[in-house]
């Protein structure tokens, strides 16, 4: 039974907060709350980095050759995570109010900006040391305050200079690590706020600066990096051999383009090798520089979306910039060279309610209390579409059986319908009275919808082609919490402590009294059992047969609650907290049980005991998430320590239902799973939670790649494993140094018996690499020894289907697999029609043979 499911990506979180960074040409990383999402911008795929921080990750800082990052939470704490072993190697507190960090150029330092001072560690990316991050200096400068903000640190091209823009007006320059002969701290000083400083060149230590007020200033220093260096003449004093900044260029970029009016410059990016230049205002526009072409502005974005460009970055063809904090956040990816848009993604602006996975499974729709529907590409986690109409929140989701038309429920009284190839609304349903509507369910037919009333406590049941209202059902007392339709029985669970089951024909029904309030109910896929949910946790199974009780899933001593605010025990909080959701695999053998809790449990149906229990988030910044009461923590939580008005917490208004979580000084939002949506391929399923729509899957993409770790790499160790007959680790490091003779040698030496064997040892990545490898070089090894080749393909693709299935960017390499079988194959059929001809001319040729010896011992005369 498949039950290794791991967090794959999170869906409906696109940017909330902190930076932007390519760490290639291709790849771009987004801190989405404690975690960081990676996007494949030329395969059209994501993922979520397995490392995850206990607080909110407000910067991200790459190495220049992307094989470490560091993360800094909102709390100061730097977690160094290898991006080979995709897992956290150190942690450690460096300060409060990190705002920024920097990886210098060799590798060996990472310079952090506080408040008030920078700090400069050394850094080991091989990890050796038993201290990763080892403090060197820390450096707090004149005139400067704790109030002090940097925003940027840029490091010189010789990792000897260290450049820090900050909010104090002035631009400052100095060596952190070791004092050069002709080199003192320098101070460049501006009118405004600097946003951010790069060093304009390589081999140079010449000063690009921008300011909030829109002013491009340039320095170029008046030595060499070779001259400061050099130590001072016997007769020439420090200051007559100093370095220093001389003014070369000043430009306002408001004089460049036409703008409405001066905004505010609030973030920028430089890409030193094109010399682009790109800056970001408050009011959603942004404008791309050509240094190169004197301060020529080369292209100028206007989004008129009145929201802040929060964070920004560039490469050489692709500029990424993120818009709005919190559920306000949205990502855009702009191509310069085709001046498109290649990536356009905005979440809900409001929290996620629902989410449910089309009958084939390759989508996945989402609701929102902002009364939206986006329906997301669940490969990729791209939003495909947003389909508008409603003027509530939206509850409840389902598709028809075949997957034509999704329909939508929401606390407006409507049930809207919308077309899925056109994504236009067909049909709308409504309710006699006004009335808002929580849930919702349709038969599989896809010729009627039902729907529940929150407020009447009524069932309606509409005709889809028509829309025309076909029966009210009444009988619950209570709020109706959950419908599950299994042919024409429809279960309904209510908080008045009965399931009803109802003949949708003949609008009869059972009621099922239960001791405590049903929160859900679920018929199983195959139609053999109804399980209930009850307040206490516990889950019922009935026979949908016959409606008797078949045993109980006591799933409450499984929960996990966490500590909030306000509660002064754990006992106070698990009073009131119980799981109120369930849902079962395609196959009817998992359960999936969840709810107010930071955890969710996965039984096995069939023997009715746990599998594994699932944790959503390890972020503290969310109540509820830790499991530990910290009184210290408590009382210091209701004491305000800021004097900042923009800080201070606003109190709810009396009968205030709703609050915006986008906005942090209202109460922290606390954690809870809302809904579950099982894929129907049964190899993945989505949780429905206030960090997103988490998906995990038994197909996640391992992005370990042993063959980097193979230590001492030679084609002579390889050749002398193989001679050892130890292939695999001969293949893994033919495969790590990219050496196609190699790794064609050692596949060639496997004895063919033992193919299968080798294969099977091999990870899953070491797997996909081997099958790109065999795509892209097939047609060339393969000329003698087909057969072996053949079977080598045939164990790979038996062995690791779901993992190629799961990783899109082996399409060209088994296209050209599939082409080299089908050129064979049709070879195969030639030689097969040509059989029957060359049997033929060899009996020909036989009885010619035999005819000419008859005639040759015939005697002469005869």
């Amino acid at each position: 039974m498949e039950s290794k499911f791991q967090l794959s990506d999170v869906v409906g979180a696109v940017f909330q907060n902190g930076n932007l960074k390519f760490f290639d040409k291709n790849h771009l990383a987004c801190p989405i709350g404690n975690r960081v999402k990676v996007m494949d911008l030329k395969n059209d795929a994501s993922h979520i980095l397995d490392c995850e921080s206990n607080f909110n990750i407000v910067h991200m800082a790459f190495t220049k050759d992307a094989s470490m990052v560091a993360l800094i939470n909102e709390i100061g704490i730097a977690s160094l995570v290898s991006l080979t072993m995709n897992s956290v190697v150190y942690q450690r507190k460096v300060g409060k109010n990190v705002r920024c960090a920097a990886f210098s150029p060799n590798n060996k330092y990472l310079a952090f900006g506080m408040d008030g001072y920078i700090a400069i560690y050394a850094v080991d990316t091989q990890c050796i040391s038993p201290e990763p991050l080892r403090l060197l200096s820390r450096r707090q400068f004149a005139n400067m305050s704790s109030q002090t903000t940097f925003t940027h640190l840029e490091w010189s091209f010789d990792s000897k200079l260290l450049t820090v823009s900050s909010n104090s007006h002035i631009q400052r320059v100095y060596a952190p690590l070791k004092a050069l002969p002709r080199f003192n701290l320098l101070s460049l000083s501006e009118r405004s706020e600097v946003v951010g400083g790069w060093f304009r060149r390589d081999q140079t230590y010449d000063v690009l600066l921008v300011t909030k007020r829109g002013l491009l200033t340039e320095y170029d220093a008046s030595l060499t990096p070779g001259e400061v260096s050099t130590p001072l003449d016997d007769d020439q004093t420090f200051k007559e051999g100093r370095m220093f900044y001389k003014f070369n260029e000043k430009a306002a970029i408001y004089d460049k383009f036409e703008s409405q009016g001066r905004p505010n410059v609030v973030s920028a990016a430089f890409s030193k090798p094109n010399e682009l230049l790109a800056i970001g205002f408050e009011n959603s526009e942004i404008v791309i520089v050509k240094l190169s072409m004197g301060m020529h502005v080369t292209k100028h974005l206007n989004l008129n979306l009145n929201l802040r460009i929060e964070a920004i970055d560039l490469n050489d063809h692709l500029l990424a910039f993120g818009t709005g904090r919190g559920y306000n956040g949205a990502l855009y990816v702009w191509d310069q060279r085709s001046e498109i848009f290649a990536v356009k993604q905005q979440s809900h602006t409001k929290t996620i309610r629902t989410a449910v996975y089309s009958p084939l499974g390759h989508v996945l729709a989402t609701g929102g209390d902002d009364g939206l529907v986006k329906i997301w590409n669940s490969e990729s986690a791209m939003c495909i579409v947003t389909l508008k109409g409603h003027s509530a929140p939206v509850t409840s989701l389902c598709f028809t059986e075949n997957g034509n038309a999704i329909l939508s429920a929401s606390l407006d009284g409507q049930v809207i319908a919308h077309d899925m190839k056109k994504y236009r609304n067909f049909r709308t349903m409504v309710t006699p009275k006004e009335t808002q509507l929580e849930h919702l369910c349709a038969d599989k037919e896809g010729l009627n919808c039902i729907a529940s009333s929150q407020n009447t406590f009524e069932i309606f049941v509409w005709a889809i082609e028509t829309g025309n209202l076909l029966e009210i059902l009444t009988g619950h007392t209570a709020p109706i919490t959950a419908l599950s339709l299994n042919g024409l029985k429809l279960a309904s669970a209510s908080m008045d402590k009965t399931v009803r089951i109802w003949d949708v024909t003949r609008m009869e029904n059972e009621a099922i009294q239960f001791g405590k309030e049903c929160v859900d109910v679920k018929y199983s896929p195959d139609g053999f059992y109804l399980a209930v949910l009850l307040f206490d946790s516990a889950v019922h199974v009935l026979s949908a047969e016959t409606n008797a009780e078949i045993y109980i899933i006591d799933s409450k001593l499984d929960m996990d609650i966490g500590w909030q605010k306000g509660n002064l025990s754990k006992n106070s909080v698990e009073k009131n907290k119980s799981y109120n959701r369930i849902e079962f695999s395609p196959t009817s053998k998992l359960l999936l049980v969840g709810g107010q809790s930071n955890n969710f449990s996965l039984y096995d149906f069939v023997q009715h005991s746990l599998i594994r229990r699932f944790r959503l988030t390890a972020n503290q910044s969310i109540d509820g998430t830790n499991p530990r009461f910290d009184p210290l923590s408590y009382h210091s939580q209701q004491i305000d320590a800021s004097d900042d008005e923009n800080e201070v917490e606003a109190i709810s208004a009396p009968g205030e239902a709703k609050k915006d979580l986008s906005l942090r000084k209202f109460d922290r939002p606390s954690i809870e799973l809302t809904e579950f949506a099982y894929n129907p391929t049964g190899r993945s399923f989505a949780a429905v939670s206030t960090e997103g729509v988490m998906v995990f899957s038994l197909d996640k993409r391992r992005r370990f790649r042993p063959m980097r770790l193979v230590e001492g790499a030679t084609i002579e160790k390889a050749q002398e494993l193989l001679d050892k007959r130890e292939y695999h680790q001969a293949l893994l490091m033919g495969l790590a140094l990219d050496d196609k003779e190699l790794v064609e040698k050692v596949l060639v030496q496997i004895p063919t018996d033992e193919i299968q064997t080798e294969v099977q040892r091999l990870e899953d990545q070491v797997a996909v690499e081997l099958l790109r490898y065999l795509g892209a070089n097939i047609n060339k090894i393969a000329k003698v020894r087909i057969h072996h080749y053949l079977l080598i393909c045939r164990h790979l693709v038996f062995q690791y289907a779901q993992t190629f299935k799961a990783d899109n960017t082996l399409t060209d390499a088994i296209t050209s697999l599939q082409f080299f079988v089908k050129s064979h194959k049709d070879l195969l059929q030639i030689i097969e029609s040509n059989k029957g001809l060359i049997d033929f001319e060899l009996t020909q040729r036989q009885f010619n043979e035999l005819n000419r010896e008859m005639r040759e011992m015939k005697p002469a005369g005869a």
